[in-house]
């Protein structure tokens, strides 16, 4: 039965379905960015505020080479600034954008209309998409999918009307698709999916059409893969053997099917199970089950149940943990693509409520919506999305260190210690955790302790990060040799580490040496030109050496960059002061702001 595909009605429901995304995701205009990734990808990020269109093909970003996803990042900063909500829009956009090319894609492929409702409302409002729709650094899967989609309908194209023009821009969206994400490597198995529904066969002209975008996307795979690897995103603490990879594997699918079905509640973060016997069952059963599905189908020639199991299980490969990466065994966004086939096989499943079809399908739709609309609230901000993990996994490294983390940067400090104690006892092996612990001690003016734990950091791992923190330590205990060969030994690593040419400069305008100090926060800048104590530093020491005019220029720089930068108001008002120009304007920020010498200047020049 398809009632819809009478209904003269129809394109009402499914439109009915893109407004009711829309109220849905909303709220999420409100929200801020998660600090998991999301600062190092855009917010931090020097590249995305220049559009370095060369650094975006040439370097890694979190682990992954997505060029095209950080040309999209610097245009839609350009756009909102640290507006969070203008990049929630984006996501959400792409998102609507690909339900609708999904839609056309099924409709092209004939199936039933009723089923491509469905398909389509789940793939909108199931809430295992909020991950990816509401996390700013998910728009590479956004926009992977999009044009993996416009390359399986220009491949469908291709092979109804055989026209090389549809060859050819399908292999220009696969192309832009893996420069998204690399999970767009399995789009040759999409093809020839697609292929063997039309004709019920594979032919050798088909693959040898096939083969050239399987090149390319393998090339793109290797390059993700050698991203993971030097971002240090492969994780050999989950390296396991190959007999338990498979049982993580099996377990990892019945998780996926159960989130599918049950999706309430859900939660950010799913770490590796203990391999207790039940995994090893469950994941046993659920390997041996798929495989014994692909033989029946493949005896009985059962081409659309074998084709929707076959790409149910393709979709899922990469994020299975053959190849270990991240803290998670599997997560909600993992299932943006293969949620499609879900739905199809749960449809197909259950055709026996064909006389309730309508009615049922409505509310199952309107019961997703509903869950997702209130699953929306955890990722408010960071803290509330922490707070929900650690409810759920009490002693999950990850989300004790992240809330720790958190709780610094908005000043909690002594919550942040508790946390960030807490997550060192949950894994005393990753260095993660004393580093943070250890920028906590240096804020707070610790600097012994915070010396001890970057020194413990550097017993378990060689991390530039942690010896530059300890630059600065030592820095702000007067330790100027020890602070310079800390910040030398990572230079020496790290050519364009700004911050450790940084710490020469502080330590080289400490001992009066300017022309130096000069140097290495010129360096600094020239590396990231984004950062307003390098202007600050660098307009002090133009100040020392007599020359205002490029010393109120740095000011201003650092001004422009910080607009509560108390500090940069005082020496601005210290410069003005030098080239006989009114400073009471600024040391009156500088008081507002809290910086405690501008009182005194603000007495003395502006009675």
């Amino acid at each position: 039965m398809d009632w819809l595909q009478t209904n003269k009605y129809k394109q009402f429901y499914f439109y009915g379905l893109f407004v009711l995304c829309l109220v849905v995701y909303f709220k999420a205009f409100y929200f801020k960015t998660i600090s998991w990734d999301d600062p190092e990808m855009v917010f931090n990020n020097p590249d995305v505020f220049i559009f370095n269109l060369k650094n975006f093909f040439t370097n890694y970003y979190v682990g992954n080479y997505i060029p095209i996803t950080m040309i999209v990042h610097s245009i839609n900063f350009m756009l909102f600034k640290d507006w969070a909500g203008g990049h929630h829009l984006i996501n959400i956009f792409f998102h609507l954008i690909n339900a609708w090319l999904l839609y056309k894609l099924l409709l092209s492929l004939k199936l039933n209309q009723t089923l491509v409702f469905f398909t389509v409302g789940v793939f909108l409002l199931h809430p295992l998409q909020v991950e990816t729709v509401i996390w700013i650094s998910e728009l590479k899967t956004i926009l992977m999918f999009f044009f993996f989609l416009l390359a399986c309908t220009n491949y469908l194209k291709f092979i109804q009307t055989s026209k090389t023009v549809f060859y050819i821009t399908c292999i220009l969206f696969s192309t832009l698709a893996g420069l998204s994400k690399s999970y767009a490597v399995i789009l040759p198995f999409f093809f020839i999916a697609i292929a063997y529904y039309n004709y019920k066969k594979i032919s050798l002209k088909q693959i040898t059409f096939i083969i050239p975008i399987f090149l390319v996307s393998l090339i793109l795979g290797i390059v993700n893969l050698k991203s993971q690897s030097s971002d240090q995103f492969i994780n050999y603490s989950h390296n396991y053997s190959i007999y338990q990879k498979i049982c993580n594997a099996g377990y990892a699918i019945y998780n996926y099917l159960i989130l599918f079905l049950k999706p309430s509640p859900l939660y950010p973060l799913y770490s590796f199970p203990k391999f207790t016997p039940t995994v090893i069952g469950i994941g046993l059963f659920v390997v041996l089950f798929i495989i014994l599905l692909f033989i029946y189908f493949t005896v009985k020639k059962k081409y659309y149940e074998l084709i929707l199991t076959f790409l149910s299980v393709i979709s899922l490969v990469l994020v299975l943990q053959f190849i270990p990466f991240g803290e998670v065994l599997y997560a909600d966004r993992y299932m943006y693509v293969t949620i499609i086939f879900f739905s199809i096989v749960f449809f197909s499943v259950f055709k026996f409520i064909n006389l309730f079809q309508k009615p049922i399908i409505i509310l199952v739709l309107l019961i997703l919506a509903f869950i997702t609309y209130t699953q929306l609230n955890y990722w408010t901000n960071s803290k509330t999305l922490y707070t929900k993990v650690i409810k759920h996994e009490p002693n999950s490294f990850v989300a004790l260190n992240s809330l720790g983390v958190e709780l610094m940067l908005t000043n909690n400090d002594f919550e942040a210690e508790q946390y960030l104690q807490k997550a060192i006892l949950a894994n005393t092996k990753n260095y993660k955790g004393y580093y943070n612990l250890g920028l906590l001690y240096l804020k707070i003016n610790n600097i012994k302790k915070a010396i001890s734990q970057f020194n413990t950091v550097l017993s378990i791992k060689d991390y530039n990060k942690a010896i530059v923190a300890r630059a600065s330590a030592y820095y702000m205990l007067q330790d100027y040799s020890k602070a310079m060969a800390d910040a030398e030994r990572v230079i020496e690593k790290d050519p364009l580490n700004s911050k450790a040419y940084f710490v020469l400069g502080n330590c080289y305008n400490d001992i009066n040496n300017l022309d130096k100090a000069f140097f290495y926060f010129d360096k600094a800048i020239s590396i990231n030109a984004y950062n307003s104590e390098f202007y600050l530093k660098k307009g002090i020491v133009l100040g020392k050496k007599q020359n205002f005019q490029l010393c109120l220029e740095n000011l201003n720089k650092a001004i422009e960059l910080n607009s509560n930068y108390g500090e940069a108001y005082y020496w601005r008002g210290v410069a003005l002061i030098n080239l006989k120009q009114n400073p009471c304007e600024d040391f009156k920020q500088a008081v507002k702001q809290n910086y405690p010498q501008a009182v005194n200047a603000l007495n003395q020049y502006c009675k």
